[in-house]
């Protein structure tokens, strides 16, 4: 099998090489032809067998994820998360939150077979700036412009999903097109790991960065020369919970008494509400949402990357994959709107906490836990959802609420060799401390000595 690539490229690029078409590999996949009648006898070894038929693949990247399609892209995504589903990255790019003036220029990898079947997919962007990532890669960018200083660090290739630190499968495979090939999983996936290696030298870009992989695909990027970095979030895992009262019994009685006492501050004075389905179709609740999401940012000093139309349209489109808890004064007046609200995102198997907000007025601690832990706990264990991530860092006000620490894996790869070295003499260890400080029985022990979990019971 021989996989061929072409390439469209946007102007955020320095160095454009639209339209090169090069062969890439000589793995060979072949596929028993349609025939009337089985041919007797077998094939001398080495020759070709007159019922199989060569199989030729093409990568492509291309500049928006409309050129590939929902109905293709969402048969190698699957539906066990919505945020790396067609609808929710299109929205991205419809929406102008993810495109080239906002450095964040759509360049998907597409693998089809001849004739037109798309094998495979991966979300690929260029990125102009380092924002909106979640894996900080400051010290690749400054050894890179100490060593090369002729070769600026940007523009970069990544593959994520824009501004959201969720962990899942980069490389999406359709294993139903896939078995016509001949080639197995395994064998395509590696292809187009050793392909995207390449792309730092053909693009005439520094690098690639491929962010938040699951554990178990991340050797695979090791083992083709790419740099692996580790780091931390906090996800709340559940453990056949009944109730959250079920989940409330395996604390330490002191960390019972506070998250019970944070609960009935905001819901003795507050109307909380789980909103999704149509109940989210409401412009007003959008604008207010909006406001409380431009709050959240200013508040940090950090920068919007979603715009106004961004809600509006996944309000419309994946309504049944979203949550968004919101509190309300009133629990009587229907037209009134919320002073504070969470989304959330629904997976088949784990509900993803994404921006939360409030009036700007409000005092939000207790309520910040409230609507972005505690109903999230509470929504998973209904849902018999096997666990929450709500998003990076918040190490201090996670840990005490049962989201446990959990490592998540990004892995890098340079144009020049020379850099590659000195990277990975030189690449911060900060990831790898903080991941063994919280081994298996150091997680034990900070239950224990906070006072938090009691994990032994």
């Amino acid at each position: 099998m021989q996989m061929q690539m072409q390439m469209q490229t946007p102007a955020i690029r320095a160095s454009p090489t639209t339209g090169s078409r090069r062969p890439l590999f000589g793995l060979k996949g072949r596929r028993r032809r349609e025939s009337g009648r089985r041919e007797r006898g077998g094939t001398t070894p080495g020759a070709t067998n007159p019922n199989e038929e060569t199989v030729q693949l093409s990568l492509s990247l291309v500049d928006s994820i409309e050129s590939i399609g929902k109905e293709a892209w969402d048969a190698c995504a699957g539906t066990s998360n919505p945020l790396n589903g067609f609808t929710f990255l299109d929205a991205l790019e419809r929406s102008k939150s993810a495109c080239v003036t906002s450095g964040w220029a759509p360049q998907h990898l597409a693998v089809k077979v001849e004739g037109g079947a798309t094998v495979a997919v991966a979300p690929l962007y260029l990125k102009g700036h380092p924002y909106g990532e979640f894996v900080f890669d400051s010290q690749f960018g400054a050894f890179w412009e100490d060593n090369l200083p002729d070769r600026p660090y940007y523009p970069k290739l990544i593959s994520a999903v824009p501004f959201t630190p969720c962990t899942c499968s980069k490389l999406l495979v359709n294993a139903v097109e896939l078995a016509s090939t001949g080639m197995s999983e395994q064998e395509l996936v590696a292809a187009v790991v050793n392909t995207i290696g390449t792309l730092p030298r053909r693009m005439g870009i520094s690098s690639v960065h491929v962010n938040f992989i699951p554990d178990d695909e991340v050797e695979l990027f090791a083992e083709r020369g790419f740099i692996k970095r580790a780091n931390l979030q906090y996800h709340w895992t559940n453990e056949e919970y009944a109730s959250f009262d079920n989940f409330l019994a395996g604390l330490k009685q002191r960390r019972r008494k506070t998250i019970r006492q944070e609960r009935k501050r905001v819901n003795g004075s507050l109307d909380v509400r789980r909103l999704t389905g149509d109940r989210l179709k409401s412009p007003a609740l959008w604008d207010r949402f909006y406001e409380y999401y431009e709050n959240t940012i200013d508040a940090y000093y950090s920068q919007a990357y979603l715009t106004r139309d961004f809600f509006d349209r996944i309000s419309e489109t994946m309504a049944d994959n979203i949550l968004l808890v919101a509190a309300y004064e009133s629990s009587t007046d229907p037209d009134d709107v919320p002073i504070a609200a969470a989304l959330n995102f629904v997976g088949e198997d784990c509900l993803y906490g994404r921006n939360w907000g409030c009036r700007a007025d409000v005092d939000f601690g207790g309520l910040h836990m409230e609507l972005c832990y505690y109903q999230a706990i509470e929504f998973a264990i209904e849902r018999s959802l096997a666990r929450v991530e709500a998003g990076a860092q918040g190490e201090e006000t996670k840990l005490p609420r049962g989201y446990l620490p959990t490592p998540t894996y990004s892995a890098h790869v340079f144009d020049q060799i020379d850099v590659d070295g000195i990277l990975q003499r030189h690449k911060s260890t900060e990831p790898e401390q903080t991941l063994a400080s919280v081994s298996n029985d150091d997680v034990v022990n900070i239950a224990s000595d906070e006072g938090d979990f009691d994990l032994s019971a």
